[in-house]
C-alpha cells in the first residue's frame, strides 16, 4: 500500500473517525468477532498511511499489525513481530518498564496519552527517544502505540539550552543595565542585576512591568515610536530617554537595542546607560576649556601688554638718545 505520509494531527483525526465507525458497526451487529475484525482491518489501513512507526495490539499486549516504517526503523520482518508479544520484539528490547506502565494504564479505560517521552537503547539502531501516543480504541480491545524517534530534536534541545545559559550568563553579568522585551507586547521577559539596581525594582517585580511603566507618561508616544522602530531595525539607538525609577525619580539613559531569539520567540534587548556620568564628564570637559580658553586670552592680552610696554621703553630711549 502506499504511503501518504500522513501527520500526527491527521492520525488522530483518523483515530477519532475510528471510533466513530466502531461504534456505527456496534449499532449493525453485535457480534464481536465481526466488530473486531472490521476495526482490524480499518486500523491497519490508517497503520500504512502514516510515516512515523506504528504498532496495533491486542488487550494482551501480542502484535496485531505495524507498518512499513517500524520495520524499516527498528530492522525486524513481519515474522518477527505478528504475533508476538511486545516486549519479545528485538530480543527483548522492548522490556521497558516506562513502557510497561503506560500501557498498564491504558488498559483498564479508554485513556488518551499523547506526547509520552521514553528513552532507551535499542541494539540494532542505538540510542532512541521516543515520543508515543497511545490510544485505546472504544468498544475493542486494541491499542494503537505511534512512535516517533525525537533524538536529534533532543540533542537540538539540550544545545538550544546551552545556548541560553551561556547567553543568561553573559546578559546578568553586563555592567550596564539589559532588559528583555518581548517585542509585541513589550512585556520584560528578563532583567540583569544592573537595571534592576538603576531602576529600584527587584527581578520579580520587574517580570510584572513593561516598557511603558519605566517611562514618564509624557514622553510614552515618542519612547513606543521609537521601540517599534527599534523592532524593526529602523533604529539602533535611543538617546537621551527619560526614564522612571521606581520611587518616582528621572534619570536620563541612552538604549542601544539588538534583537534576540529565545526558544523560537523574537524579542528586543535594550542594553541602557545612564547619560548623568556621561554629561558630568562632558560638563567637566567643558569647564576646562572655558578655563583654557580664559587663560589662553590672558595670555594673549598679556603679551600684547608686554609688547605694547617694550614698544613705548624704545620710543623713550629714543627721545632721550635725540637730545
Amino acid at each position: 500500500m502506499t504511503q501518504t505520509n500522513k501527520t500526527k494531527k491527521e492520525l488522530i483525526a483518523e483515530i477519532r473517525l475510528l471510533r466513530k465507525r466502531i461504534a456505527a458497526i456496534g449499532i449493525e451487529s453485535r457480534k464481536a468477532g465481526q466488530i473486531a475484525q472490521k476495526a482490524r482491518e480499518y486500523a491497519e489501513n490508517i497503520v500504512e498511511t502514516v510515516r512515523e512507526p506504528l504498532i496495533v495490539l491486542s488487550a494482551d499486549l501480542r502484535v496485531i499489525s505495524v507498518n512499513h516504517s517500524f520495520y524499516q526503523t527498528f530492522k525486524v520482518s513481519p515474522g518477527e513481530t505478528e504475533g508476538q508479544f511486545i516486549y519479545d520484539l528485538g530480543n527483548r528490547q522492548w522490556d521497558i518498564p516506562a513502557l510497561r506502565q503506560l500501557l498498564e494504564d491504558i488498559l483498564p479505560q479508554n485513556n488518551v496519552f499523547e506526547d509520552y517521552m521514553i528513552e532507551h537503547k535499542f541494539e540494532t539502531i542505538g540510542l532512541k527517544t521516543m515520543l508515543l501516543n497511545a490510544w485505546r480504541l472504544d468498544d475493542v480491545s486494541m491499542i494503537l502505540l505511534a512512535i516517533e524517534d525525537i533524538t536529534e530534536r533532543k540533542k537540538a534541545e539540550e544545545a538550544l539550552k546551552e545556548s541560553e545559559a551561556r547567553f543568561k550568563a553573559i546578559f546578568n553579568e553586563s555592567r550596564e543595565g539589559r532588559l528583555l522585551a518581548e517585542r509585541s507586547t513589550r512585556q520584560f521577559f528578563m532583567c540583569n542585576p544592573e537595571i534592576c539596581k538603576m531602576l529600584g525594582y527587584t527581578e520579580e517585580e520587574m517580570m510584572h512591568l513593561k516598557v511603558d511603566d519605566i517611562h514618564p507618561k509624557a514622553d510614552l508616544p515618542s519612547v513606543i515610536e521609537q521601540f517599534q522602530r527599534q523592532a524593526k531595525g529602523e533604529l539602533k539607538l535611543a538617546a537621551g530617554l527619560a526614564v522612571k525609577r521606581k520611587d518616582g525619580s528621572i534619570f536620563y539613559a541612552d538604549i542601544h537595542t539588538s534583537p534576540v531569539t529565545l526558544a523560537g520567540k523574537k524579542y528586543l534587548m535594550g542594553s541602557f546607560r545612564d547619560v548623568a556620568e556621561s554629561k558630568k564628564i562632558q560638563d567637566e570637559l567643558k569647564e576646562k576649556m572655558q578655563d583654557l580658553e580664559r587663560f589662553s586670552k590672558f595670555a594673549v592680552d598679556r603679551e600684547l601688554k608686554m609688547e605694547e610696554l617694550e614698544k613705548k621703553v624704545k620710543e623713550i630711549e629714543e627721545k632721550s638718545q635725540n637730545r
